[in-house]
């Protein structure tokens, strides 16, 4: 989402500069390719990234930025010590993309950040949260101010995602699957929130009366290295039946071969882009009641409970048992939902206007709801 927004932002006047803790990957080779600034510190995912502060304090200084726009925990904690090594005046906004159930539930890196964060939380003009639900965990879990809540959901390109003949054939053929296949795909990085065995589970119960159906497993970590999530798929007796994809660099095109998708997260999610995706691409989706996911589908045929195998599958047989041309009708229907509530102009320019709103005279201190 930070990747679509920067790069539609600038249709909009705005020249962006990302500061990016980590070097390379998927994103990254987007914005360069984009010609967007982009300053990559290098910093390794683990404790070692305190000593990216002097590096952040640097460019904190040496940035002609009129805004500091932070993103995810560390992004924001981050924005707001740049600030403090700015001799300007600098507006910083923070933004929160998941939602916090327990503190618990995030590894203890993590967790030491958001205990962090806590001493920053008043100083950013505006808090911006893609779900009303992640907004209420934070002001609730961690104290960050409710009156600096600004809602702003996640955008799609129904023109980058659609439905397209083409790369579906494509990428089925690619991976071996044919077309009376019926593909069920999940992208997601191997990560518990993620909850992989529990979609593993309610597939493999589909999966034994229905030999039609695959699943595809898509993201980092989703893949034959990964010797857990290999154990899971021999344990529930689906070797053969579902493939481990890993990393994909042109996700409209992978998401075209999927005649099903779901997001299977037990937590933390706020406003998964991944529906978004296939809805706009025209296929129809299944989703755990975590986050907005339930406002995102609009279905509630379609939303399963968290972490219950049993309920997932449920969600997931009532679009399978579907014909290919109503489950073509149903994912219609999605993506003109998306192309109506989720447009990523709106979405860009509620960013900007809330961008220029905190270098005007007052700033945004008092804005609060939905931008």
């Amino acid at each position: 989402m930070l990747v679509k927004v920067v790069l539609r932002a600038r249709r909009f006047g705005v020249e962006p500069v990302v500061i990016s803790l980590l070097k390379g990957g998927l994103q990254t080779d987007r914005l360069k390719a984009a010609g967007v600034e982009l300053v990559e510190l290098g910093q390794r995912r683990d404790w070692s990234g305190i000593f990216a502060l002097p590096m952040i304090l640097m460019q904190g200084r040496q940035v002609r930025a009129d805004i500091f726009q932070g993103w995810m925990y560390h992004g924001n904690v981050m924005a707001s010590l740049a600030r403090m090594a700015s001799s300007a005046p600098i507006p910083v906004l923070w933004n929160v993309r998941q939602t916090l159930a327990k503190r618990s539930d995030e590894i203890l890196r993590t967790r030491a950040v958001i205990r962090f964060s806590e001493f920053f939380a008043q100083a950013p003009q505006a808090i911006i949260y893609n779900a009303a639900r992640a907004a209420s965990d934070h002001e609730r879990l961690v104290g960050y101010p409710a009156s600096r809540s600004v809602i702003i959901g996640n955008g799609f390109d129904c023109d980058e995602f659609r439905p397209n003949p083409a790369a579906r054939a494509e990428m089925r053929q690619r991976w071996g699957v044919g077309q009376e296949t019926v593909l069920v795909g999940r992208v997601a990085r191997w990560h518990a929130m993620k909850d992989t065995p529990t979609l593993l589970d309610a597939f493999g119960r589909l999966a034994e009366s229905d030999p039609r159906l695959t699943l595809a497993l898509v993201g980092r970590g989703m893949d034959q290295t990964n010797a857990e999530l290999a154990g899971l798929v021999v344990r529930h007796s689906l070797k053969g039946r579902v493939l481990l994809c890993g990393e994909q660099p042109d996700m409209p095109r992978v998401t075209s071969a999927f005649d099903v998708a779901v997001s299977s997260s037990s937590h933390g999610e706020a406003f998964p882009n991944v529906l978004g995706e296939a809805m706009a691409s025209g296929i129809p989706a299944v989703a755990t009641d975590v986050g907005a996911s339930a406002e995102i589908l609009g279905d509630a045929n379609r939303v399963a409970i968290p972490a219950d195998p049993t309920s997932l599958a449920r969600a997931l047989s009532r679009v399978l048992a579907l014909s290919p041309d109503e489950r073509a009708a149903l994912g219609a229907s999605d993506r003109e939902r998306v192309r109506k509530c989720f447009s990523l102009d709106a979405i860009t320019e509620s960013y900007v206007r809330l961008w220029r709103g905190a270098l005007a005279p007052g700033g945004v201190r008092s804005l609060s709801g939905t931008a």
